[in-house]
């Protein structure tokens, strides 16, 4: 507003100074020409003077009031603004008294216009209020403050909490006279924010209390699961001596080797030899799982033939499906040696094969095993029962058992499934199923091949590929490694960026597996910096992440990109493919 009025004074201005200028230069002009001499002019100068100052007062009479006008019109506006404006609105002068007091302020304090005008500001102690006035209460260049919060105090007593937003007012002069402010109530707000923090210390608090009740806990599982594992340890070695006695002294009573034995008396002592030989297959099944549960199962790996693994197990499964009269097909292409632990391969085997035949009735039982690539695939395919694809989803957890059509419950511990998975784990690889109801069940087992000269005895050897294992959960990174090391690859570790990026500068690794979300530095500056450095650039990164951004990984350079629960199977295919550069592996997850 100040502008325009600017612009209408230069305009009255140089109009008046237009007027005064044509009639001094044109007025003697005008009567010369109307025919008057000289003298008479001259005689009419007094005359001219009293025109000159009727035209000025008219003009300056116009103007005048077109500027009051301006200046009413505004007046109103601001008056209008004050009184409708829901925040309270004072202004005081340089002693700290009320000028102006609007209707908000009254509903937020309590007294009325009338009770405050010309007097002190009530909300606050007069020291207070003159520190919102100016420097000393009389600089010209008083200043604006903002945000400053202060203590108040309305007619009834009340504290509120104020922020305090305010301004110097000025005279016609420039001196300052006094300020004018705005009040926010945040009292409210204040004391939410009280609480807030109030809360996040409890919250953290209950953070710890909890943390030290679940470190109890752990502590406390933990040596409930030494205490398992022991008895278990002592009680299955307690329990297998006397059943292998039992089991023992039966066969040489069935042998008739301590003397004749009638129908009825051998019928028994089979019934005693088979429950021995079902409580002795339960026991070691329970201490097998017991050892992988623990970490102390320790895989021997060799060379293996894959047609006599083959041949070993059919030649134990064979009686089981001839007592039924299964059809019984082995496939092989042709011969080929992995480097794994051969009882162990033979283990899982003999019990997908034995579940096959428990819930075949007739038809046909099927193993076939080929190699592909680095991988070798053992396939166990039956006619059976089948499984619902409910029951598929539990048939690897512990002590689960199918029932059969008949709702007859079989034989067996419900933990083949169970250790058999973990065991492919062991080896680096995985147990997968697919079933359809009355059609039949498909067990499909894949390892890593793997050969004497690059697996050998498991430990690194500086000639064969390095990796580096970047991840800050310690379980997850002893697992990587654990199956890396199996499959014949140099392991280093690395617990976050700062060790991972010292540990690249010391020694070059030749592939990166590097989780994404780390402390500190995460696993995308991680390859941003490494990206930047020639003599790292060329490293292949494969990115680690419970969120699929193959995309995102492709963008920013990795090689490779795995999803968390990782696939033994499928990070070893990428390692490969990887170090081999027989093309991307961001899509394999």
């Amino acid at each position: 507003m100040g502008v325009v009025d600017r612009r209408y004074a230069v305009r009255v201005t140089l109009l008046y100074g237009l007027i005064a200028g044509a009639w001094i230069a044109f007025s003697d002009t005008l009567l010369s020409r109307l025919g008057l001499s000289a003298g008479q002019i001259a005689r009419l100068s007094l005359y001219k003077g009293l025109g000159f100052v009727v035209v000025t007062s008219i003009v300056l009479y116009v103007s005048v009031t077109r500027g009051t006008r301006r200046l009413a019109s505004l007046s109103e506006r601001l008056s209008t603004f004050i009184d409708v404006a829901p925040i309270p609105i004072i202004s005081l002068d340089l002693d700290a008294r009320v000028v102006l007091w609007n209707p908000a302020a009254e509903r937020a304090f309590g007294w009325t216009a009338e009770e405050v005008l010309g007097e002190t500001n009530p909300i606050v102690p007069p020291e207070e209020c003159l520190r919102f006035t100016c420097d000393d209460g009389r600089s010209p260049d008083a200043p604006h403050i903002a945000g400053v919060e202060i203590t108040g105090t309305r007619k009834d007593g009340r504290q509120l909490q104020l922020r305090v937003f305010n301004a110097a007012v000025h005279d016609e002069r420039g001196a300052v006279v006094g300020t004018i402010g705005v009040l926010e109530d945040i009292t409210n707000y204040t004391a939410a924010m009280i609480e807030i923090e109030r809360y996040r210390d409890h919250l953290e608090e209950l953070v710890r209390h909890r943390t030290d009740e679940l470190m109890r806990a752990n502590n406390e599982l933990k040596r409930a699961t030494d205490a398992k594992d022991t008895f278990l340890a002592s009680m299955s070695h307690e329990l297998r001596t006397p059943l292998n006695s039992i089991i023992g002294f039966t066969q040489i009573l069935l042998q008739g080797l301590a003397g004749p034995m009638n129908t009825e008396q051998v019928r028994q002592l089979e019934m005693v030899n088979a429950s021995g030989r079902h409580l002795l297959a339960l026991i070691n099944d329970i201490l097998d799982l017991s050892k992988i549960e623990a970490g102390q199962t320790v895989m021997q790996p060799e060379d293996v033939g894959i047609q006599d693994v083959l041949a070993s197990v059919e030649g134990t499964v064979r009686p089981l499906m001839a007592d039924k009269g299964l059809q019984w097909v082995c496939d092989c292409d042709e011969p080929a040696t992995i480097h794994t632990d051969r009882r162990r391969l033979e283990q899982i085997l003999l019990n997908l094969l034995s579940n096959a035949v428990k819930f075949t009735q007739d038809g046909t039982i099927r193993l076939s095993a080929r190699v592909v690539g680095a991988y070798a695939r053992f396939e166990v395919a039956d006619t059976g029962v089948g499984i619902s694809s409910d029951a598929l989803q539990t048939v690897f957890n512990e002590f689960i058992q199918l029932e059969t059509v008949d709702a007859m419950r079989p034989e067996g511990t419900g933990l083949g499934l169970a250790i058999s998975r973990r065991l492919a784990h062991l080896l680096g690889g995985t147990l997968v199923a697919a079933s359809e109801v009355g059609v039949g069940s498909t067990f499909v087992l894949t390892l890593p091949v793997g050969t004497e000269s690059d697996a050998g005895d498991g430990q690194p050897d500086p000639k064969r590929s390095s990796v580096l294992v970047v991840d800050d959960d310690a379980h997850a990174r002893s697992t990587i490694t654990r199956i890396l090391r199996d499959a014949g690859y140099a392991v280093r570790e690395a617990s976050d960026g700062t060790v991972a990026l010292r540990s690249v500068a010391d020694e070059r690794p030749d592939v990166i597996l590097l989780d994404l979300v780390l402390p500190g530095m995460d696993g995308w500056e991680i390859v941003r910096r490494l990206k930047a450095e020639e003599k790292t650039a060329d490293i292949p990164v494969i990115g680690v992440s419970i969120l699929s951004e193959s995309e995102h990984g492709a963008a920013a350079g990795f090689a490779g990109y795995l999803v968390k629960p990782i696939d033994p199977a499928g990070m070893l295919t990428m390692v490969d493919t990887v170090l081999t550069g027989r093309g991307s592996a961001l899509s394999a997850e």
